[in-house]
């Protein structure tokens, strides 16, 4: 009987040093997304070198998942120049494969015909849920991973040269699309890159 009392005493000893072991790893983490969270946001926003932010984000994905990472992009507001800084923008979820997350500069490249629908948004739209049709998923899969690709490996600090690289992989799709014989979907792919480029020749233009 004293043994069993014994052990009860110990059971809730223990269980009480879990809870505030728990606890406090649970404030130390907190306390270090608001410190990540703040510094890169403060970092982008004084026009730091973009190296030095992808090294701190780099930093920060030994104590945080790619996932975390956007989420607390979202959750402070990162400028979008540190946005692109995150080693991850295009997620495909492991339960439902038409349910992605993506850069929204993909979506300025993917086809009319392709059916899709937004469905959320993270880092005040420039990152966005969507729900795909079945046709839909190898696009997106195509484009968006060869548009990652890209973005990872820019060594240019500017986000126009970033909107450069993105239109020289779109280019690279088109002519793929092209020697295929996949007439449509040439023409789509570059009716959009066009619109695309004609976007940044007027965004460029106004900024003189």
């Amino acid at each position: 009987m004293i043994a069993l009392q014994v052990l009860s005493i110990l059971v809730i000893i223990l269980t009480t040093l879990l809870a505030v072991y728990q606890l406090k790893s649970l404030r130390e983490r907190s306390n270090l997304i608001y410190s990540y969270g703040t510094e890169i946001k403060l970092l982008a926003t004084s026009n730091t070198n973009k190296r030095i932010i992808k090294d701190r984000i780099y930093k920060m994905q030994i104590k945080f998942s790619d996932w975390s990472l956007l989420m607390i992009a979202d959750a402070y507001s990162w400028p979008l120049f540190a946005i692109t800084c995150l080693p991850k923008l295009l997620f495909i979820s492991s339960v439902n494969p038409k349910i992605i997350v993506v850069w929204k500069e993909i979506m300025q490249f993917i086809p009319s015909a392709i059916e899709y629908k937004v469905i959320g948004e993270f880092c005040n739209g420039e990152v966005l849920k969507l729900k795909l049709s079945k046709d839909a998923q190898l696009t997106f899969n195509v484009i968006g991973s060869r548009i990652e690709d890209a973005r990872n490996n820019n060594p240019y600090q500017s986000y126009s040269s970033l909107q450069g690289v993105v239109n020289q992989i779109v280019n690279e799709v088109e002519l793929e699309f092209k020697s295929k014989g996949e007439v449509q979907s040439t023409k789509d792919i570059h009716e959009k890159r066009m619109q695309f480029l004609k976007k940044q020749f007027d965004i460029n233009m106004g900024e003189q």
